[in-house]
């Protein structure tokens, strides 16, 4: 037989709970970066040894200086007497210099009927040896040389030589049509050189006539001797 249970004490009332409070809000804890790689520290060698320095004997002591005697007196320098004027010494005067050539205009042109050679227009040193030559055209003979605006006299000549001054030149050639003349130049009427100087048209220089030329239908085939 099972034995009667015994009773069973009432429980007691439970007292109750009191309120928990709110747990305060708790923020996301940051995300922590990570470590840097460190790398691994390079092999450090060993020091080599240092040798003990050797040992330096204490330095002599040196000895006084002497003394140095005194100086003597320096006896005083005496007067220096004057000098004499000198003369005034003659200069003499310098040599003028020449200036250096400079360039010059040499203007040629030839008038109705003909044309020149040799030397054209253009700029030339001044001593420079201009030679011009006229040629007539056919039907037309020369008359003169016109050189800065002035007419030369005795100008009838077919090549004109000089050296050109310090200044600018202006030659013209001039002709003009044959005139019915029967007048003949041939060896045996030869035609002889002539030197002039037109020191008024050109300063310094010296117009040489090489040939000379007559009027003439036929002067364009004359032979001219030197």
């Amino acid at each position: 037989d099972v034995p009667d249970v015994p009773d069973v004490p009432d429980v007691p009332d439970v007292p109750d709970v009191p309120d928990v409070p709110d747990v305060p809000y708790v923020p996301d804890i940051p995300n922590v970066p990570d470590v840097p790689y460190v790398p691994d520290i390079p092999y450090v060698p060993d020091v080599p040894y240092v040798p003990d320095v050797p040992y330096v004997p204490d330095i002599p002591d040196v000895p006084d200086v002497p003394d140095v005697p005194d100086v003597p007196d320096v006896p005083d320098i005496p007067d220096v007497p004057d000098v004499p004027d000198v003369p005034d010494v003659p200069v003499p005067e310098l040599p003028v210099i020449p200036s250096e050539p400079l360039l010059y205009a040499l203007t040629v042109a030839a008038g109705e009927g003909g044309k020149t050679s040799g030397s054209e227009t253009g700029l030339y040193l001044s001593g420079s040896v201009i030679e011009i030559t006229e040629e007539a055209n056919g039907g037309n003979h020369f008359i003169g040389w016109m050189v800065n605006g002035i007419t030369l006299t005795n100008n009838n000549v077919v090549t004109i030589k000089f050296i050109m001054p310090e200044k600018n030149v202006e030659i013209v050639a001039q002709f003009e049509e044959d005139e019915d003349d029967d007048t003949v130049l041939n060896d045996e009427n030869p035609i002889t050189g002539i030197t002039f100087k037109f020191t008024a048209v050109l300063t310094g220089g010296v117009l040489c006539i090489v040939s000379r030329r007559f009027k003439g239908r036929n002067s364009r085939n004359c032979r001219t001797h030197l």
